[in-house]
């Protein structure tokens, strides 16, 4: 019974493959795409598209076959073959079709200075502050199998924002409290200055664990799904 289970569920995997033409892949909010695939819809004068993103590949897809190609201009038909090029490119290892995979190494050296630190000591005193600041390095993978189960993760060198060497103060010792909340414990406390965002001068390189950023995977996905639905 159990031989014969596994039999029928892989002639079923084997099966259903071919049947989910489009991927599961998961399109990060920096994308051009989303840019690109607003404006075309702006000039043919349509609403904008879902904005409940990111989308995956076959979403993405779904989305611009609204647009009928054979109505647009010499300029919208070059933005809707670039919109496409991207939603369809494919990860870079192959396997026969059936599992594709990813892996990427970004490194980025980057380094912050300033003269005012008594005003600049948090990070959103800064305008590139915790969020906008790249990580030395950064690990992406991305796997593909049969166009219907995608999985991706990030692994990151990074700087942390908050670390023990802050200054901090008590939450009870603020005259307006926080929020609606004015009683809190004394275990409560906030950062009064940061460490790393206080000094004049500093890389985004950890010089050791007390500094690294343990906060990660940043972003890990996992959708499974097909032509009618996906879940994620």
């Amino acid at each position: 019974m159990k031989s014969f289970f596994v039999s029928f569920a892989a002639c079923f995997f084997i099966i259903l493959s071919p049947v989910y033409a489009q991927s599961q892949k998961i399109i990060p909010l920096s994308s051009e795409i989303y840019g690109e695939m607003d404006a075309l819809y702006l000039l043919r004068g349509l609403a904008s598209p879902s904005s409940a993103r990111p989308w995956t590949a076959n979403e993405a897809q779904e989305i611009l076959n609204r647009i009928e190609p054979g109505l647009l201009n010499q300029a919208e038909s070059a933005l809707y073959d670039h919109i496409t090029a991207e939603i369809q490119k494919p990860l870079r290892f192959n396997a026969d079709g059936a599992f594709s995979f990813d892996a990427r190494l970004d490194l980025a050296l980057e380094a912050y200075a300033h003269t005012n630190t008594d005003d600049f000591v948090l990070s959103e005193d800064w305008n590139y502050g915790y969020e906008q600041r790249k990580p030395f390095a950064k690990l992406s993978l991305e796997m593909n199998l049969y166009s219907w189960l995608y999985i991706c993760t990030d692994l990151m060198y990074n700087r942390n924002r908050f670390n023990e060497k802050d200054e901090f103060r008590r939450v009870k010792d603020l005259e307006q409290g926080i929020g609606a909340e004015t009683s809190l414990p004394d275990s409560y406390r906030i950062t009064r200055q940061s460490w790393a965002y206080s000094k004049p001068f500093i890389t985004n390189v950890p010089a050791g664990t007390d500094e690294f950023d343990f906060d990660w995977p940043k972003r890990a996905n996992i959708t499974f799904g097909g032509c009618t639905g996906t879940s994620a």
